[in-house]
């Protein structure tokens, strides 16, 4: 979509500059487009007018492509929280984490990231972060089973951290 808008905001914009500098030029797409311009000398007398008009609507249009890549939108997502899944499972720590923290960017109390960062931060065996995160996902979701075995599992390894310790 958005390659297109930038397509259509530089053919107006070029059409706009034929407007300007090239009076001839119009005429040959005049006669190409009869349905669109109706006499060749009002198309003369309105010429910077409408050169105007196109290069205002090019802008506007080439400015709204680079708007649609700022709203966040929930396919977007969907589609880091699976990247971040995938990461996940291949051994890629990092970078699901990562992918996780970026959409809890977007989205602060988004289940899903919090989770995943969850457990890979049990798995790389930092428990009290997983900790923090089993803790907010509890706080939303107190019924979610599988978060409540998680939590019991990493205060246990807390525990047993301590007790290695003493």
């Amino acid at each position: 979509m958005r390659i297109f808008l930038i397509l259509v905001s530089l053919g107006l914009f070029i059409t706009g500059l034929i407007y300007f500098y090239s009076p001839a030029t119009i005429i040959v797409i005049n006669n190409w487009m009869k349905k669109v311009f109706f006499d060749d000398s009002r198309v003369k007398q309105n010429r910077k007018k409408t050169g105007m008009l196109y290069i205002i609507v090019a802008l506007i249009v080439f400015f709204a492509a680079f708007c649609f890549k700022l709203i966040p939108d929930r396919h977007s997502v969907k589609t880091q929280l699976y990247q971040s899944w995938c990461c996940y499972y291949q051994g890629e720590y990092d970078t699901s984490k990562k992918i996780s923290e970026q959409v809890l960017k977007v989205e602060p109390e988004n289940q899903a990231a919090l989770e995943q960062l969850m457990l890979i931060y049990f798995v790389e065996n930092d428990y009290p972060k997983a900790k923090y995160y089993c803790e907010k996902v509890l706080a939303k979701n107190p019924n979610n089973k599988r978060t409540k075995n998680m939590y019991d599992t990493i205060q246990n390894k807390i525990k047993g951290a301590r007790a290695a310790i003493l």
